[in-house]
């Protein structure tokens, strides 16, 4: 019994990769970013739960 590789080995990306990916990059929406709204929902959540303390 002989055991083959299930998929072909990857190969090195090319510079022709590179320029395919910053032609098809998807541009970043504008608004908050990822660090300023877990922020407000956690003091969001804050809010709502300090009556309770």
């Amino acid at each position: 019994m002989t055991l083959k590789p299930v998929t072909p080995p990857p190969r090195r990306i090319t510079q022709a990769d590179i320029d395919w990916l910053i032609r098809h990059r998807v541009p970043c929406l504008p608004g908050p970013d990822a660090v300023a709204l877990v922020r407000a929902l956690r003091d969001e959540s804050d809010e709502r739960l300090a009556p309770l303390s």
